[in-house]
Parts: structure tokens; C-alpha cells; sequence
């Protein structure tokens, strides 16, 4: 400022603080090149820091890798323990990875769950080595939120030169390398191999070609029978899709359904489903057959689309087919994600007249609360649990506690993998009250279905519940000539008669068949009388188990009637005679469980009709409580 001669008298100034601009722009330079939650380069500076790399082991000549490290079921870490614990682990595995690597190497997260490491100078030896360093370092347990939490993680690897010469290649080889080891069952690491890129450009084409399959009706249904344990006959048939390609052949659907959900294609073929199991019911009853309910596969994401009810609905207006031959079903994994939303549609598809049947139970996430909540008719038990269920005692366990609460919830249960008679024989001692497998029938065609019923074919009378079928003997000795004595006398007294030369055999033979007596000798090579039934008992507890000898092992027998190894211990050289009188108690001993097995058998199945009615009364009485607005049921 001046005064009036013009001098200068005094100075106004105006300051800006521009600290936070400058602070500002520096963190968004910073964010620009790491990532915000762990520090780590993102996936703009990975790349600069790769093509550096590249350019200096290019003129060393010498090799570089790339290693993409990927979290195992992160997603249900977020879900069970929370998002911010999902955070804490992705901050933990960036600092054992950090703390890994050598100060030359660069470690960055690529997003996600996904972690990827620059090892200039390390070639493949070297990145095998660290990878299997790698995964024991991360699967120790650490405490986060106050939980311990483990986790395993899947890794690609990719070497310049022989798997790429620049970033994007690179990225591209070790990306296909980390997904094979995820499709390998995870917890692994893989190398890149030209092979991966070759099933890479195959299932491109054949995801193409799976678009125009339908267009071209290449798609196609077959249907497998259900059998009821106590009938004999089909009650149900299950719809399940096959694809015929001109040039792949036919392509199996455990290849093809993922490949539909990977594309976006997997809710219009799951209505194409549904549309054409509505057509085929309304053939068959044009056809004048008496056709049983038919279930149709509901995926996980057809589950989750909000037009599934109306394309319930639809199918079943357009056919004209009653909504009670239709079952619905849904697996496990596709209830628990949105538990209020799932049982919401559920059981708006209960007030359309559905059935609704809970597939592959067992190998999901179910819990016994939601399992109440979940209006399904029908548990169907997993053919991983049947598949051994014949030598594994465990399994014959947990498919008698499965029966048991899904009938106390007053739900029917089918087993699906039946493949012997063993296998069924189980299932109905279990109380299951269908099964379905290749021991009756495989997947078949329309028409093979309309002769199927013109057949009238069903299971034999043995196998049906509450019957009393032809008392069946097994004979087990190495001596043939003790074996053709016995069948020779047995046989007058009407049983069926089964041989086997040694322990082993005789336990292939009653994994085949079912069987009410067994008599063994007790001198046999490789397994002893004693311990073979000990094994009979703890796989067929129902059977009679006799051993006849000739020698006189009394402490190892002894011990093994006390346990219930063994009924009767009986000598040779025998009396044919007294040998016939003690074989007849012995039936007469296992009919009489028998009888009250059915009786058991018969009460439950009352009961679990009682319940069955219960919980529909419940639920119709749900459709009347304050709120809630009552809907006829279509017919």
C-alpha cells in the first residue's frame, strides 16, 4: 500500500495452503500404482515392473517366472466369518508372500483374491521349490477377529522365454496354469503346458457350439426310473439333458452343464428343461399311460433368477399337465446363499402344487434348522454315500441318521446310485423309500419309457419291503468238497444256496447279494472264520453267523460269540440231520427279527405319514396368517 507521496507504507498478502492438494495428489499418484488394502503394487505397476524385468533377464539372458497365487474358497470365507475377516486374510497372505520373495522380486495383487509374483533369475526348478514353500507357509493358521483360520491356495506358474515373451503372454499362460490346478481339486500348483492353451481354444469352440445346440436340437432328454421299495414299481422318473454334437459326439453333461453356467447359458436350457419335461407328461398321458411325478433339475442359478416361478408356471399352464406330477429339484449349495429369499420361493412354488425334492444331500452345507424351514417332500441321499456302502460301515451309518431326520421332518427319501442288489437291500433296510440307479434301469429314451411301463417290469418281490423272501445260505470253506456236501444237503430244504472258497470272496458275495445265513469254516488261507465274520457283522449286522470246523480254536471262538460275531459254533465231521435242525432254528431265529424289523418299518412309515401331514397343514395354515393372502392351488 502507498501513502499520498506515493511511498510505500505497508503490504497486504494473500496465502493459500495448497499442503492438501499436494497430499491429495500424491495419495491418488500412490493409488494409481498399489493396491489400498495391502500395500502392494496393483496391477498397472506390475505390469511396468514386468516389462522391466523382462527387458533386463532378456539381456542377461536369463529366465524369469511368473506366479499367480490364488486364495481357495475365499468366497466362503467372506460368507461364514465375515468380509472384514476376508480382508484381514488377504493382509496376511500379502505379508507371507512379501516376506517370501527376495528383494529383487515384486509381488502384487491383481485383484480379488489373486496374487501375482515377479521372480527375475528363478526358472522352473526354482519356482517349484517356492511354490511348495509357498503353500506350507500359507496353511499355517493364524488368529483373525479371534478365530483361527486356515487357508490353501492354488497356484499357476509360467516361464519366460518357452511360455512367453511379453506381460499379456505371460499373465495369459500362468492364468490357464492356476486354473488347472483349481479343476485339479486346488491346494496345488501347476506348470503352464501348451496343452492348456489347446483345451482353452477347444472349449471356446465347443462353448459356440453348445449356443446353437438348442436351435438346432442337438439337446435332448432321457429319463431315469425311480423305484418304490415297497411296490416294486416306477413312481418317478427323473429328466435329465443330453447333448449330441456331429462332431464331439455325445459330450458328457458333467462337461457341458459347467461350460452353460461359465457362458450365461445355463437359465434359458434350464427352462428348454422344464418346458420339454412338461411336453413329454402331457405325450405320455395323450399316450393314455398312468405316469409318475417327474423331477426336473433346477441349477443354481436358474434358482436365483426371479423368473423360475413364472417359468414354472408357464410350462405347466402350457401343457396343461398338473402341477403335482412335477418335482422340483434343488441341490444344497443353491439354498444358502439367501436363506429368506430361497424358502420365499420355495415356497411359492409349494402354493402352485410342485413337489420339491433336495438333491445331492449330504455333500453340501445344509443345516438342520434350514432343512426344517425348506418345505421339500423328498431328500434324495448322494451317490458318493452309496457307492461304498456295501464295505463302509461309516456310510451305511450316516444314510440310516439321514432317513431317520428326514422322516422325522415327515419328508420321503430316495437314494440315487444304486448299482447291485446289495446296494438296494441296504437302502431298504435303511427305510429308504426309492431308489434309483443303473441296478434298475440307466437313463432312457421317451419311447423306451412307454415300453417300460407297457412291461409293467419292477423290482423282484425279494427286495420289496414287508416281504419275506426265499431264505438265502451262504457256504464258506476252502475244501470243494466240503462245499458240494453242503449244497447237496441244504438244498432239500428249499434255501437258496451261495458258495465262496475264502474269506475274501465271501464278502464280494455279500456285497452282491443279500444273504440270512452264513456258515464258515474257521481254517482258511488269508482270513480265519472268526475274522471274516467279524467283518459280516460290522457290514451285514442282520445276518445269522455260523462257523463249522474242525478244529477247536475255543478262545478265538469263544471271544467271538460273546462279541455277537458268531450265533453258533458248530464241529465237523457233522450230522446232517442235526446240522438241517440247527440251521432251521437259526432262520427261524432271523425270521423273527425280521418280523420285527417290518413291524418297525411299518410304524415308521406311519409316522413319517403323520408328519408328512402335519408339516402340509402348517404350511397351508402359513398361507392364512395375518399378512399373508391365501392361493388356490392349480390343478
Amino acid at each position: 500500500m502507498h501513502d499520498a507521496a506515493g511511498l510505500t507504507t505497508h503490504y497486504v498478502a494473500n496465502f493459500t495452503d495448497l499442503s492438501g492438494v499436494k497430499d491429495a495428489e500424491t495419495r491418488a499418484d500412490w493409488l494409481s500404482h498399489f493396491d489400498s488394502m495391502t500395500g502392494l503394487p496393483n496391477r498397472t505397476l506390475l505390469q511396468d515392473r514386468t516389462r522391466q524385468a523382462l527387458s533386463m533377464v532378456q539381456r542377461a539372458q536369463q529366465p524369469l517366472t511368473l506366479m499367480l497365487v490364488s486364495i481357495d474358497h475365499f468366497g466362503a470365507i467372506n460368507e461364514t466369518l465375515g468380509h472384514q475377516t476376508g480382508d484381514q486374510v488377504l493382509i496376511e497372505v500379502a505379508r507371507r508372500l512379501t516376506r517370501s520373495v527376495r528383494e529383487q522380486d515384486t509381488v502384487s495383487r491383481l485383484g480379488g483374491k489373486e496374487f501375482v509374483m515377479v521372480l527375475p533369475g528363478t526358472d522352473g526348478a526354482g519356482a517349484a521349490h517356492l511354490a511348495g514353500e509357498l503353500q506350507t507357509e500359507l496353511a499355517q493358521p493364524c488368529t483373525l477377529q479371534a478365530q483361527e483360520v486356515r487357508v490353501t491356495v492354488s497356484i499357476g506358474i509360467a516361464c519366460y522365454p518357452q511360455d512367453g515373451h511379453d506381460f499379456d503372454a505371460l499373465l495369459k499362460a500362468v492364468e490357464l496354469a492356476m486354473r488347472r490346478a483349481q479343476t485339479e481339486g486346488h491346494n496345488q500348483f501347476q506348470f503352464y503346458s501348451a496343452e492348456m492353451y489347446q483345451k482353452v481354444l477347444e472349449r471356446e469352440s465347443m462353448t459356440q457350439a453348445l449356443r446353437q445346440a438348442m436351435a438346432l436340437e442337438q439337446l435332448h432328454l432321457v429319463y431315469q426310473p425311480q423305484v418304490d421299495l415297497q411296490s416294486g414299481q416306477v413312481c418317478g422318473l427323473e429328466a435329465l439333458l443330453r447333448w449330441t454334437h456331429p462332431q464331439f459326439g455325445a459330450v458328457s453333461p458333467a462337461q457341458f452343464i459347467p461350460m452353460a453356467e461359465q457362458a450365461g447359458l445355463i437359465v434359458g436350457m434350464g427352462e428348454w428343461v422344464l418346458r420339454r419335461a412338461c411336453g413329454d407328461i402331457r405325450r405320455w398321458l395323450d399316450h393314455g399311460m398312468a405316469v409318475p411325478t417327474v423331477s426336473v433339475n433346477v441349477s443354481p442359478l436358474q434358482f436365483r433368477n426371479n423368473d423360475l416361478l413364472a417359468q414354472v408356471r408357464a410350462a405347466l399352464d402350457d401343457t396343461q399337465v398338473a402341477p403335482g406330477l412335477l418335482y422340483i429339484e434343488v441341490t444344497e449349495g443353491a439354498l444358502m446363499d439367501d436363506v429368506p429369499r430361497n424358502e420365499a420361493m420355495l415356497r411359492e412354488l409349494k402354493k402352485l402344487g410342485t413337489k420339491l425334492s433336495l438333491d445331492d444331500f449330504g455333500t453340501g452345507y445344509s443345516s438342520l434348522s434350514y432343512l426344517k424351514r425348506f418345505p421339500f417332500d423328498q431328500i434324495k441321499i448322494d451317490q458318493s454315500f452309496v457307492r461304498d456302502i456295501t464295505s463302509n460301515v461309516s456310510d451305511q451309518m450316516l444314510v440310516k441318521v439321514i432317513v431317520s431326520m428326514a422322516h422325522g421332518f415327515g419328508m420321503r427319501v430316495i437314494a440315487e446310485g444304486v448299482e447291485t442288489e446289495a446296494q438296494c437291500e441296504i437302502m431298504r433296510n435303511s427305510l429308504c423309500e426309492e431308489i434309483q440307479g443303473y441296478f434298475f434301469s440307466r437313463p432312457i429314451s421317451f419311447q423306451d419309457i412307454e415300453a417300460l411301463f407297457l412291461q409293467h417290469r419292477q423290482l423282484p418281490e425279494h427286495l420289496l419291503r414287508l416281504q419275506r423272501p426265499q431264505p438265502t445260505l451262504l457256504v464258506v470253506d476252502d475244501e470243494p468238497g466240503i462245499l458240494a456236501a453242503l449244497k447237496r444237503l441244504f438244498r432239500r430244504d428249499g434255501y437258496a444256496i451261495l458258495t465262496a472258497n475264502s474269506g475274501d470272496e465271501g464278502l464280494a458275495v455279500l456285497a452282491r447279494q443279500r444273504v440270512d445265513i452264513i456258515i464258515s469254516d474257521q481254517r482258511m488261507p488269508g482270513m480265519t472264520g472268526v475274522d471274516f465274520l467279524r467283518s459280516a457283522k460290522k457290514l451285514y449286522p442282520e445276518t445269522i453267523r455260523i462257523v463249522l470246523s474242525g478244529y477247536t480254536e475255543l478262545q478265538s471262538v469263544t471271544a467271538a460269540i460273546n462279541e455277537g460275531a458268531v450265533y453258533r459254533f458248530l464241529t465237523k465231521p457233522w450230522d446232517d440231520q442235526a446240522l438241517r435242525e440247527q440251521i432251521r432254528e437259526a432262520l427261524q431265529h432271523r425270521q423273527v427279527v425280521e418280523e420285527n424289523r417290518q413291524l418297525e418299518m411299518q410304524v415308521h412309515n406311519t409316522n413319517r405319514e403323520l408328519m408328512a401331514a402335519n408339516r402340509q397343514l402348517q404350511d397351508l395354515l402359513q398361507q392364512f396368517r395375518p399378512g399373508g393372502v391365501a392361493r388356490p392351488t392349480q390343478s
